[in-house]
């Protein structure tokens, strides 16, 4: 059948939400760096990370963003 008709489409609904805590996550440190919501960290927590897990995740891509962002880049 799917050679017939292609691939499977993706589901619309979330593979894992406990992923999706953590993406969320990682967007918001990326974009707010150490001033990032703490709703975004109460989300992870919540999604059955520790509070250690969710502070290692922040400091790995707060490290890893650029220096200086110019405004509008």
């Amino acid at each position: 059948e799917r050679f017939l008709f292609g691939p499977t489409p993706p589901s619309p609904m979330l593979a894992d939400e406990k992923l999706e805590a953590l993406r969320k996550l990682a967007v918001q440190a990326w974009h707010h760096g150490y001033t990032l919501p703490t709703s975004a960290m109460k989300h992870a927590v919540l999604a059955g990370y520790s509070e250690w897990q969710v502070g290692s995740v922040i400091d790995a891509i707060v490290a890893r963003r650029p220096a200086f962002r110019r405004v509008g880049a």
